[in-house]
């Protein structure tokens, strides 16, 4: 039990260093060099999917999501969504649930993107999220560990060994929790260097979607994307920012 708890703390507290590490090197431009036929992150279906709706060529939007799955799946066969230079196939993606099967949309889809996502972006924003699902499973293990303790302690009936097993339980419990507590600081702070944030105590997860979405203070200076806009008008998007409008009046925004 003891190995298997400072196995998880440690995962924890290292996963947010190795994230750093990986995501300071600049994202390789795709390149025929390595095998084709390798599965391959697709960083276009992420944008799709984080904005969840795109646009046809009539102008209607399409929920990305139809169905209730996503229309393609963010892992790949290299050379269904890369060309042989390495230049991305328009229109090309993988079905949802295969990295093998290839999707293509036909040309009255039109799958320009008014609200534009850098890969980057959509890296950053999975990993974070996948960083604080870690240490969400972490915490809840840690609250079982701290319970179980609690249980010791409660059936030991005076026994010493059950007592001193229970205060080195609680104790671990405890050191588990700020090593936790730090590892959730130190990932605040590298994705606020990174952009994903805009201070340390920011802890939305993914921007959010669509083109017309409903804006409140809380959300004042969080990610937007360009043409996003406020349905109540009250807000609007400024260098990727959500910022409230200046110019009200009684009745609301002019």
């Amino acid at each position: 039990m003891k190995k298997l708890f400072i196995s998880i703390i440690t995962s924890v507290f290292v996963l947010p260093l190795l994230a750093t590490t990986i995501l300071a090197a600049e994202t390789p431009t795709p390149t025929i060099t390595k095998d084709p036929e390798r599965i391959v992150y697709d960083p276009e279906c992420t944008k799709f999917l984080i904005v969840g709706e795109y646009e046809n060529a009539a102008g209607e939007k399409i929920n990305a999501y139809e169905g209730g799955v996503p229309f393609c799946n963010d892992r790949c066969r290299y050379n269904i969504i890369y060309n042989d230079v390495g230049g991305r196939r328009p229109g090309t993606f993988c079905v949802y649930g295969s990295e093998t099967d290839p999707l293509f949309l036909n040309d009255e889809v039109n799958l320009s993107l008014p609200i534009e996502i850098p890969a980057e972006d959509a890296i950053l924003i999975w990993i974070r999220s996948g960083i604080y699902a870690v240490m969400g499973v972490t915490s809840l293990a840690l609250i079982l560990y701290g319970l179980y303790g609690w249980y010791l302690r409660a059936m030991s009936e005076g026994e010493e060994e059950k007592i001193r097993l229970s205060v080195n339980i609680y104790k671990n419990a405890i050191i588990g929790g700020i090593i936790v507590f730090l590892a959730a600081l130190v990932t605040q702070l590298v994705f606020m260097f990174l952009g994903v944030t805009e201070s340390i105590l920011e802890f939305n997860f993914i921007p959010k979607s669509g083109y017309e979405v409903e804006v409140t203070d809380q959300d004042t200076g969080r990610l937007c994307y360009e043409n996003q806009t406020d349905v109540n008008g009250v807000f609007e998007c400024i260098e990727n920012k959500w910022v409230k409008k200046t110019n009200t009046n009684n009745n609301g925004p002019l």
